[in-house]
């Protein structure tokens, strides 16, 4: 048996968990604007709402630094 630790996992999951919550209750149009104000997206953009959202939370993890 290999064991890998990894520093600050718990912290991290929790992070992404928070993350992924504020992306599934942001109104789109909010989701929209913050990304296309970070230029992850072009305005106007017909990307799906769900990739939206998770473009969103990976934003939220990457970025923002919850």
């Amino acid at each position: 048996k290999i064991h890998l630790r990894v520093k600050g996992i718990t912290s991290r999951l929790n992070k992404a968990k928070k993350a992924k919550k504020m992306a599934m209750n942001a109104p789109i149009s909010q989701i929209k604007s913050r990304l296309e104000k970070a230029g992850v997206i072009k305005g106007g953009s017909k990307a799906p709402e769900s990739m939206l959202r998770n473009m969103y939370a990976d934003l939220l993890i990457t970025k923002k630094g919850l």
